[in-house]
């Protein structure tokens, strides 16, 4: 079990023991062969509640990662872009898979690819939206939906900062990772590399 705060807070041993009476509705206290007891040395804390020992360690860390010289990704922004992700690798190996058996994909599966890709992004932008509290005109989905190559990059900045420009990279290069493969496939069919 994580427990996540907004504000660290290093929990005393005394708050911990009153907390876990309360719960188990029995005495912490302790004392030599005690089966409900809480010790506590430095950032680490141990309860002992019958059978069970639960171990409370803290960390101060951000919840990002260092990816560059003062660039983070938030990994929760990050995770709400799993969706996207898997219907990308699905649209790469599909185009992969068709490249390698000398077909093209129909223009009917590139429209939905793309009217995905909007929708998607779309709505990661309107629940992102209500998460950071931006405020922003009532039309502005719809201008992700048809202008996402623009507004997408300006809502990142916005709500992110310079973050959010790397994030918007990131994003790009994802959406033209299934082109890239393509293009890779067939100059290395036409080359020879390739059956």
């Amino acid at each position: 079990m994580v427990m996540l705060s907004r504000k660290p807070h290093l929990f005393s041993a005394e708050e911990l023991r009153l907390a876990a009476q309360r719960a188990w509705h029995t005495s912490f206290a302790g004392g030599e062969g005690s089966m409900h007891c809480v010790a506590q040395s430095g950032e680490v804390t141990l309860l002992k509640a019958g059978p069970h020992l639960l171990n409370f360690f803290y960390d101060t860390l951000p919840s990002c990662c260092k990816l560059a010289q003062g660039v983070y990704l938030n990994l929760r922004a990050f995770s709400s872009f799993i969706p996207l992700i898997l219907l990308t690798l699905v649209f790469t190996l599909t185009l992969a898979v068709l490249e390698l058996h000398h077909f093209k994909v129909s223009r009917e599966s590139e429209l939905l690819w793309s009217l995905l890709r909007q929708l998607f992004i779309a709505c990661w932008g309107h629940l992102d939206r209500r998460v950071h509290h931006l405020s922003l005109p009532y039309e502005f989905d719809a201008f992700v939906f048809f202008a996402w190559p623009v507004t997408l990059p300006y809502y990142l900045y916005k709500s992110r900062g310079i973050r959010g420009l790397f994030l918007a990279a990131l994003i790009f290069a994802l959406l033209l990772l299934p082109d890239l493969v393509s293009a890779v496939i067939s100059v290395s069919i036409r080359v020879g590399y390739l059956g």
